[in-house]
């Protein structure tokens, strides 16, 4: 038997206030908030010069977390996203 693990933490700021999109499909409906956060690496080059890299990170929450997302998240907030990635 082999393990496997599906699981990402990402720390950055929200780019902008998430979307919330409701989707049907019979007869229920699921609810999903949309976004993405900037997630920033900070190194030096060769030349001892500070360089930034930034990530744009696409994330969704489902359900009751979508609903408390859209409510207390904010564009420019600091996060803490902890899930799985699905591609």
């Amino acid at each position: 038997m082999s393990a496997s693990v599906n699981k990402v933490i990402l720390i950055g700021r929200l780019g902008s206030d998430l979307t919330l999109v409701e989707i049907r499909s019979g007869n229920s409906t699921i609810k999903m908030a949309k976004g993405s956060i900037a997630c920033t690496e900070s190194y030096q080059d060769s030349r001892k010069e500070w360089k930034e890299v930034v990530d744009w990170i696409n994330i969704r929450f489902y359900d009751k977390l979508a609903e408390k997302a859209i409510e207390r998240l904010k564009k420019g907030n600091n996060i803490y996203v902890e899930g799985k990635l699905k591609s």
